[in-house]
């Protein structure tokens, strides 16, 4: 997901000092990816407890140990960045939509 959304809930169960500097460090590597123009997707992986009994052979067991997404913790599995650059076309694309009496509006992030 996006990079800060991943990071708040990798975050979300420290503490204090831990929390503060872990947000500093996460906020570092997503600035440093930004900066050189690279998109970038965070991803996070929770474990699960096993369950008492098998959820293939009782459906029902799916439903009891049902948690709520914050209930444990998160983990950074890592950020993937990628290139993404501009189509060679598109300065000429957005002239000629101006020159067509579209008011383009850029939108990013």
């Amino acid at each position: 997901g996006a990079p800060h959304v991943v990071r708040d809930m990798v975050v979300a169960s420290l503490k204090g000092d831990v929390k503060q500097k872990e947000l500093e460090r996460l906020d570092d590597v997503i600035t440093s990816k930004a900066v050189r123009g690279l998109r970038t997707l965070g991803v996070c992986v929770q474990t699960l407890p096993e369950p008492s009994r098998d959820p293939m052979t009782d459906p029902k067991v799916l439903e009891e140990t049902a948690l709520s997404p914050d209930s444990l913790p998160w983990k950074l599995a890592g950020y993937i960045s990628l290139l993404d650059p501009p189509r060679d076309d598109t300065a000429e694309t957005i002239r000629q939509a101006i020159g067509l009496g579209v008011d383009v509006k850029m939108v990013t992030g």
